[in-house]
């Protein structure tokens, strides 16, 4: 617990950091020894953050929906020997209608999402575009809202369909 009331909402971890999200839109950054290194101020609601390595990925919001669309944007964050430098911001795609519901890197490295109406996205650095990667409700119409990511590996979605 943090003074003034301040709690963890999120956190990310990687490989020699830990990004912890507090209720002041904090993202108060600690070594694994638990030593506070930085402080980076957030000017808006953050959905979710990713770790991988050196890099922080935070999902935020960034403005008000539209026409049934959130609008949210990804910051990509170079966590190593404390530059805390965005690498970059870019929109974030979610099905109309939907929510996120998982966020992460790859084995490999690859930012991929989530959201409630079954798609599974996936980023490209080189391009910085978003890739739709697979469409479970369109697959499996009839188990989609049943599904948690575990992973994804070499390209491969790995899946378990909760009961």
């Amino acid at each position: 617990m943090f003074k003034n009331g301040e709690s963890v909402e999120c956190m990310a971890i990687g490989t020699s950091w830990c990004g912890v999200l507090t209720s002041h839109n904090y993202i108060r950054v600690f070594s694994h020894s638990g030593i506070q290194k930085h402080i980076i101020c957030q000017g808006t609601p953050v959905v979710t953050m990713a770790g991988y390595e050196s890099l922080l990925a935070v999902v935020y919001h960034a403005g008000p929906s539209v026409l049934n669309c959130q609008t949210m944007r990804v910051k990509i964050v170079n966590m190593a020997n404390r530059d805390y430098r965005v690498l970059m911001d870019t929109e974030f795609p979610i099905s109309r209608n939907a929510n996120l519901i998982w966020l992460s890197f790859s084995e490999e490295g690859q930012l991929c999402s989530f959201d409630t109406e079954g798609v599974v996205r996936a980023f490209t650095f080189q391009s910085q575009q978003w890739s739709p990667i697979y469409d479970f409700k369109q697959s499996h119409a009839e188990v989609y809202n049943q599904v948690w990511i575990v992973g994804v590996m070499d390209g491969e979605i790995l899946a378990i369909i909760m009961p």
